[in-house]
């Protein structure tokens, strides 16, 4: 018998090895998986568009929200009553300036450069006269610990935001009370 399909199939030129069984059609099953994956999908977004509020705020009886995490209040742009606006006075101390700083970074075998302007802000005005004398030791401490960070310490917002207030620390230590409120970067640049 095999002889006589190997006769049949060399007669009619076919030789598709599946010609003696039968021809099943199979479905494809990709639609129901991209539709599986589209009912996810929405039910996700959904179910952050539903919960969102719940995770980040909780809100008390006089409508302020709070957050969870901190338990400090939030601000809401949509309830604020009275917008900034530019003749408004934002209550600034007074400022004093220390020239600016060029100092070499802290890093073996390079030539990286820091330049950094510096304005503080005091309290009060009637301390100036003591910034004014004590200048030079304020100018000491800065160009040493300036001097002391490496080029990787220096980089992005949160460094920048250190050594603010590692210098605010340090100038306050130094005067003996906190009469310096803020410290202002006016140059920050590094080569």
């Amino acid at each position: 018998m095999a002889g006589e399909v190997s006769a049949a199939r060399a007669t009619t030129g076919n030789n598709d090895s599946f010609d003696d069984f039968p021809s099943v059609q199979r479905k494809s099953s990709l639609p129901w998986i991209i539709a599986g994956v589209n009912i996810v999908a929405l039910m996700a977004v959904a179910g952050y568009l539903l919960f969102k509020d719940d995770q980040g705020t909780k809100h008390k009886e006089d409508g302020a929200a709070v957050t969870k995490s901190t338990g400090k209040p939030s601000v809401d742009v949509k309830t604020q009553e009275e917008p900034i606006s530019v003749g408004d006075s934002i209550d600034i101390g007074t400022l004093v300036k220390l020239e600016n700083f060029i100092v070499n970074l802290n890093e073996p075998g390079a030539n990286r450069y820091l330049k950094v302007g510096i304005d503080l802000e005091l309290k009060n005005s009637a301390a100036q006269d003591l910034i004014e004398k004590l200048k030079p030791v304020l100018r000491d401490r800065t160009i040493a610990y300036l001097s002391s960070l490496s080029f990787a310490q220096t980089q992005g917002l949160v460094a920048k935001e250190r050594i603010r207030l590692e210098l605010l620390n340090r100038f306050n230590g130094t005067l003996g009370r906190p009469i310096i409120r803020n410290i202002y970067f006016t140059d920050f640049l590094i080569q």
